[in-house]
């Protein structure tokens, strides 16, 4: 009688995995413990152990933590050279691109190899991106243009003395952001096969100023400035949840500034109660004089990118908030005829098996049936379909809704009537 062996199916370990494996036996853990625990050979645990110091220095140079063989790749010496110059650069806030990359990548190896034309591709800078966990990032902010030691002085030196005499509730921060308010998402779901199709995106703008205190316990009502002096939908709206300034422009003026903190200053009048207000340095932000309960104090120029404390969460955080509610009112005016869509599919359901003789009924009472329009004929198709979709429907049943729609939509192209530009205009004046 033979015998058959099964052989032991290798499994191959990501460089993560290894790393951690190194990392718990100088933990002093049992080999038999990672043996039992993830399903390994001893021998398999040894040999890594045996090569913890490739894995370590491996890892930690940043290779991609997914890959599975250590090896050396081609062009071993350019690709050393390319990363060392990578970093260099990334160092010293330099852009470079993929297209950078890839002649730079050609420059070393023509020195390398003395051939004067070398060819390094895009999947072999996109390999190369891999193995050292490089990505691409959008360039934002002006960071980069400040001088650290302005702002390390005035955080170690005047800071300290101009907020000494007020408790951490009494120091306010503002800043002025601009708000797209009708931006909508610029990219959509679809099925496949679909094109994307759409309307320019919004680019009205209204400017924010928004004030809160260090411990974030005490928020001032938003300021906010549009174009409009009395927008229309403001009609019957007898208080609203922000204080509403305008301006041609949309945007924080001296007057503007110097009016709002007058006012605040009054109302601190009333309260017997001293506050800082720092903001940062611009024409906009006129130094106020004659504020009793305010202490102004300005942020030393092109400092605040650093040292501006709204610009480091809290605008971000309140524009995620106004865009939820924004994708959320969206989402109830979608949803304004699912009552009817819904009511319309049961009222189908129920009496899909009385349709024919309802049919009879009406031609025996000489009744007449309405047949419904091209456009009304699509957008019940498409209500169907929204309705299927979300019953986890079977794809097969989706597809034949789809060629249903599609041949609705022939029909709706041969049959359509052409208008005149003249006959638009007059049925919309």
């Amino acid at each position: 009688m033979s015998y058959i062996i099964k052989k032991k199916k290798r499994k191959a370990l990501t460089l993560n995995c290894k790393y951690d494996i190194v990392k718990r036996l100088q933990r002093h853990a049992k080999q038999s413990e990672i043996c039992s625990e993830m399903g390994l050979s001893k021998s398999t645990v040894a040999t890594i152990w045996k090569n913890k110091e490739t894995i370590l220095k491996t890892f930690e140079s940043g290779q991609h933590s997914n890959v599975k063989k250590i090896k050396k790749p081609n062009n071993y010496e350019v690709d050393q050279r390319l990363l060392k110059w990578f970093s260099q650069q990334r160092n010293n806030n330099a852009i470079v691109s993929g297209a950078i990359l890839q002649l730079k990548a050609e420059d070393f190896a023509s020195k390398v190899s003395g051939n004067q034309e070398p060819k390094f591709n895009r999947s072999w800078i996109e390999r190369f991106k891999r193995r050292h966990n490089i990505t691409s990032g959008r360039i934002a902010g002006e960071s980069t243009s400040v001088d650290m030691n302005i702002v390390d002085d005035w955080l170690q030196n005047k800071w300290p003395i101009i907020r000494s005499n007020f408790k951490d509730e009494d120091i306010f921060n503002g800043d002025e952001t601009g708000l797209f308010f009708k931006l909508t998402p610029d990219r959509t779901l679809k099925f496949k096969g679909q094109t994307c199709e759409g309307g320019k995106l919004s680019k009205e703008r209204i400017t924010i100023f928004v004030v809160a205190n260090l411990t974030g316990s005490e928020k001032r009502k938003l300021l906010v400035i549009g174009k409009s002096k009395n927008p229309r939908c403001f009609k019957n709206i007898v208080q609203l949840p922000v204080t509403y300034k305008s301006n041609k422009r949309a945007w924080m003026n001296s007057e503007i500034f110097i009016n709002a903190l007058r006012e605040w200053d009054e109302e601190l009048r009333r309260k017997k109660r001293k506050i800082i207000l720092l903001v940062d340095n611009c024409p906009a932000h006129p130094d106020v004089k004659n504020l009793m309960w305010i202490t102004l104090v300005f942020m030393p120029p092109n400092t605040s990118s650093k040292l501006q404390p709204m610009d480091q969460g809290v605008i971000h955080s309140l524009k995620s908030h106004y865009r939820r509610l924004l994708l959320s009112e969206m989402i109830s005016c979608m949803d304004s005829d699912d009552n009817a869509i819904i009511a319309s599919v049961s009222s189908a359901s129920d009496t899909y098996d009385d349709d024919e003789e309802d049919e009879d009924a009406a031609y025996e009472n000489n009744e007449i049936i309405s047949v419904p329009t091209t456009t009304e004929a699509l957008r019940y198709v498409s209500s169907i379909r929204q309705f299927l979709q979300s019953r986890n429907t079977p794809q097969n049943v989706l597809d034949g809704i789809a060629h249903v729609e599609l041949h609705i939509n022939e029909i709706h192209f041969i049959t359509i009537k052409q208008t005149k530009i003249s006959d638009f205009f007059l049925s919309n004046s």
